[in-house]
């Protein structure tokens, strides 16, 4: 591991790497490094550089793999009134591993990572020092050789974020294909510990992650503003699945949840065709005037979005009427907010026609299509609209003939 002289990197935390590099050459390039890193992921990191202003970033790479910290804050908070020892089978940047061993209020002691990579290994282990977890340990080896050589039932909880790329870079979104394999040495990993916690991609589909993963006990959906970031599955054999929860984490104090119980989602996945049946669409562009009365648009956040349950959705605000715009726009409207709906909410203060919409040049006004023929960005520039305040522009779809259509509103 480098030796970093952290004088440098506090003094020129503000310039241009490239043009440090240039200045400094070779010579400088583990501090310069740091630098980059703090610049690229200050946003990705808040709180963990404030309180570890020498944190140690062993690669860029590392840093833009690992979960934001935000998640991380959350995987603790799942799993706090879990038993210990906790196994991490992929240290990594050790952000994951970091929280989680803190929950034990013992330094660490009854916290283990593993890592295959030796300068990743080296350097969380340096930085679990810097954390006051001094007595938690790091394995620079093989997890599942590890696992292999451990007792049944040594860990309480074991957490593990397979390595999503394969040959040349590439991205992989399956479970299976990743590495750790955990998909193919599960009854051993959970011989060992009795809560599996896998972190997966983003694009892996739910009804996949049910079927590999037996036997789930839940799982969580997490995005982090709206973007989302991974598909987090809870496996064990003493706890009966309970469903799924749709998460979305604006700050490190802020979050929405929505959830759905093992029942809903087995009769939402039982007949589609019912549940299709029950969700109610609005007739024509007609049905949205304003003349009637405030009309509200909602917005799932993208964990909602991910598990197409529409009908789950509609049924637990049944009491605003939502009514979805069209079978393939995935916006709904009321004549009342729903205050606690899990996404945005806009109160639609007109339907601009083709005179209306060049009024709208050069205001600032956000822009979002869905199901919309035009890109929002192509849309925008059309309009020539600048990206700013709490007013929306959305572009969707109406009515079973999904005809195309733009509303304007502000964001409650």
């Amino acid at each position: 591991m480098s030796t970093v002289d952290w004088d440098f990197v506090k003094a020129n935390l503000n310039a241009d790497p490239m043009a440090l590099r240039l200045k400094h050459g070779h010579e400088m390039e583990a501090a310069i490094m740091q630098i980059e890193c703090r610049r690229k992921y200050a946003r990705k990191f808040p709180e963990l550089l404030c309180r570890i202003p020498e944190f140690m970033f062993p690669s860029q790479l590392a840093a833009e793999q690992a979960s934001h910290e935000w998640v991380s804050m959350l995987h603790a908070e799942l799993t706090a009134s879990d038993p210990t020892p906790h196994i991490d089978m992929t240290g990594g940047l050790g952000l994951d591993f970091i929280h989680m061993a803190a929950r034990g209020k013992d330094d660490g002691a009854s916290a283990l990572a593993i890592e295959l990579d030796v300068l990743k290994a080296d350097t969380l282990a340096g930085n679990l020092q810097l954390a006051s977890l001094s007595k938690a340990t790091v394995i620079n080896d093989d997890s599942l050789q590890v696992l292999r050589g451990m007792e049944d039932c040594s860990a309480g909880l074991i957490f593990v974020d397979p390595a999503r790329r394969g040959s040349a870079d590439s991205r992989i979104y399956d479970p299976a294909d990743c590495m750790p394999d955990v998909v193919g040495n599960l009854s051993e990993i959970l011989r060992v510990g009795r809560i599996l916690m896998v972190k997966n991609s983003p694009m892996l589909d739910i009804h996949r992650a049910l079927h590999i993963f037996k036997p789930v006990s839940h799982i969580y959906i997490v995005s982090v503003r709206n973007e989302c970031k991974e598909v987090l599955v809870r496996i064990s054999p003493d706890e009966p699945f309970d469903g799924i929860d749709c998460i979305n984490i604006s700050d490190s104090c802020h979050r929405t949840t929505l959830h759905i119980s093992a029942e809903e989602w087995q009769e939402f996945c039982t007949d589609r065709t019912r549940a299709v049946a029950a969700i109610s669409y609005v007739e024509s562009s007609r049905a949205l005037s304003l003349d009637e009365g405030p009309l509200y648009l909602h917005e799932p956040d993208a964990s909602v979005m991910k598990t197409g349950a529409w009908s789950i959705l509609t049924a637990k605000f049944a009491e605003y009427s939502p009514r979805k715009l069209s079978p393939n726009c995935h916006l709904f409207v009321t004549r009342r907010p729903i205050t606690d709906f899990p996404g945005r909410v806009i109160c639609i203060d007109s339907i601009p026609d083709k005179r209306a919409r060049k009024a709208l040049k050069g205001r600032r006004i956000n822009t979002v299509c869905r199901n919309y023929p035009q890109r929002a960005d192509k849309l925008a520039s059309t309009l020539q609209l600048k990206p700013g305040t709490t007013d929306y522009l959305y572009g969707a779809t109406v009515g079973p003939e999904e005809t195309p259509i733009l509303l304007l509103g502000h964001q409650l």
